[in-house]
């Protein structure tokens, strides 16, 4: 968000004078932009949680080796940890905090896709995120958080959402639940999703 008073003109008024018009503008610009570095700061202040306290990995055929093995599901997040504003606030909010870490350790393998701006990743690790961004249609929605089971095919397709780690595991079990994970109940998973699945774990593998 570029900080200009035309940010926040929509919302200053548009009843009185020019010069009036103009102070009104002005000053809800200089307040938005106030509110928008402080909201940055805030976030930058919190990154570098993810993968702290709980085991993440970034190769993506080692998750799925690690699925299999344990027969659990795998949580991905597809993030930009540098440049993103509601991917520090899943990681500072959620991620970082010991009920979402203490449910994942019992229940989750956790693997993360990064896309940063400023830091440069390994070709392979590139390569690998690419192929799954473009294998499972992640587009520029960012963050987003797929539960695969341990074939990699999606169980559930989730993001960023408020109400912190609590809720946030609330919402797996649920998304986990209506997917049919560990039930009778019919999955969502496909046998393209597997294709391109095992094709993405296959480039991973390569490193």
């Amino acid at each position: 968000m570029p900080c200009s008073a035309n940010i926040a003109a929509r919302d200053a008024g548009t009843d009185g004078p020019p010069m009036v018009l103009h102070i009104r503008r002005r000053a809800a610009g200089v307040k938005t932009c106030a509110r928008w570095l402080l909201l940055t700061a805030w976030m930058l202040a919190g990154t570098g949680s993810l993968r702290a306290g709980a085991v993440w990995t970034n190769d993506f055929h080692a998750a799925l080796v690690q699925a299999r093995a344990s027969d659990r599901p795998i949580l991905a997040a597809f993030t930009g940890s540098d440049w993103c504003p509601f991917c520090l606030v899943l990681d500072r909010e959620i991620f970082g905090e010991e009920a979402f870490q203490q449910y994942a350790d019992a229940n989750l393998v956790l693997f993360v896709a990064d896309f940063p701006q400023e830091r440069v990743l390994p070709r392979a690790v590139a390569r690998q995120n690419r192929l799954l961004h473009d294998t499972y249609h992640i587009e520029e929605r960012f963050p987003t958080v797929l539960l695969l089971n341990p074939q990699g095919g999606i169980l559930a397709r989730t993001g960023y959402r408020p109400g912190g780690a609590e809720a946030y595991v609330a919402l797996l079990q649920d998304l986990l639940k209506q997917a049919g994970w560990k039930t009778n109940a019919p999955t969502t998973t496909t046998t393209t999703t597997n294709q391109a699945a095992a094709q993405a774990a296959a480039a991973a593998g390569k490193k």
